[in-house]
């Protein structure tokens, strides 16, 4: 009699969840669906903690936490409000490339001497962008498979090619942490047209 019941039970619950995925409105988003803007950038300064690592294992935050400890110290000397995560790489992608966490600093950091930390500054040049807005928790697999996206099929649909070997996220007040679903910040990619063949 048990199992009669548990079987009923498992059919209900196996027909409930048929109605529900077919009746439910199609709203997840897919890279797609993501509409992406394209901004020209004047060359500006970013000065942070920079790192030689491995995204795969998690190296990237390494260098936000050697900063964290004096956020608010970033934000006041930083312009706009903005942070801003830089990745740059050699030609031939490997799996480590250098990461710098920081900010254009409007008056010079003391960062240096409270945490004993060596500070560097990356020029980035003027540029065209597109721009891809990242909404939710960062997982390595759906940033991943965006920028994967960005690379491999959008540059290549819409006849751009990369403009340079790094490319840099940028923070505000929409970022809430890297776990919050509410989360929200912008990943910028240098760009140039195909030349015409």
């Amino acid at each position: 009699m048990k199992i009669k019941y548990s079987l009923i039970s498992v059919l209900v619950i196996t027909v409930f969840l048929s109605v529900v995925y077919y009746v439910m409105p199609r709203s997840l988003v897919t890279f797609e669906d993501m509409k992406p803007r394209l901004i020209e950038l004047p060359e500006f300064e970013v000065t942070g903690f920079e790192i030689y690592g491995n995204l795969a294992k998690g190296d990237y935050p390494t260098a936000w936490i050697k900063v964290s400890n004096d956020k608010h110290q970033i934000e006041a000397n930083c312009q706009g409000g903005f942070t801003y995560g830089i990745e740059s790489y050699k030609k031939e992608i490997q799996t480590k490339w250098h990461y710098l966490a920081g900010c254009e600093m409007l008056i010079p950091s003391n960062l240096a001497e409270t945490r004993k930390i060596k500070l560097t500054t990356r020029v980035i040049p003027k540029n065209l962008y597109v721009v891809f807005s990242y909404h939710g928790e960062i997982t390595i697999p759906k940033i991943g498979s965006l920028y994967g996206y960005i690379f491999n099929e959008w540059l290549p649909k819409n006849g751009y090619q990369r403009g340079g070997f790094y490319n840099f996220e940028r923070y505000d007040k929409r970022f809430l942490g890297a776990k919050d679903s509410r989360s929200e910040f912008e990943l910028f990619v240098p760009i140039i047209k195909m030349p015409m063949r």
